[in-house]
């Protein structure tokens, strides 16, 4: 019980959990609007090749021409969404505003009165911040698998174990 417990749980509720919370409403609103973004380019290409149809219907003289570039069209909005999907707009979003959400709530538990909180306090609550932190981040790992696998490519970041020499004359 002190007023250095006041003073730590002032700083880390403004430097470490205000700025982690703040961090991760940006990146999500960052996704969602990358999302919108990109649902506006597929129905504005998908449109396009659509009205390329209904031209090459009406002006037969053209019908090859027109008919060229609405799959042309279409095959770039099919690879637009292929991509958005390797890339996961939508659900790195929810990861982010998962944890933000998650991190507005631990809030509601530090010690009701800074002054009076004991050390053990500070740390269960410091703990549990900095837990659902690491599990964001096992989150992400869990996300980064997902999206190397679907790219075909099973690459860790960590150097594969060296086989056992002596296994192979077992």
């Amino acid at each position: 019980m002190s007023a250095v417990n006041e003073q730590f749980l002032a700083a880390y509720d403004a430097q470490r959990l205000s700025d982690q919370r703040d961090y991760y409403d940006r990146r999500a609103k960052e996704y969602r609007r990358s999302a919108r973004q990109l649902n506006t380019v597929n129905v504005s290409l998908l449109a396009l090749a659509s009205i390329c149809g209904v031209a090459g219907a009406t002006w037969s003289d053209l019908a090859v021409e027109f008919g060229l570039a609405a799959a042309g069209l279409s095959a770039v909005a099919a690879a637009v969404t292929a991509w958005a999907d390797v890339i996961g707009f939508a659900p790195n979003a929810e990861l982010y505003e998962a944890t933000s959400g998650s991190l507005f709530n631990l809030s509601a538990q530090q010690p009701r009165n800074r002054s009076a909180a004991t050390d053990e306090e500070v740390a269960v609550y410091v703990r549990t911040i900095e837990g659902q932190l690491m599990g964001e981040v096992r989150a992400w790992r869990e996300r980064w698998g997902e999206q190397a696998e679907q790219l075909g490519r099973v690459e860790t970041p960590w150097p594969a174990p060296e086989p056992d020499a002596n296994a192979a004359d077992e």
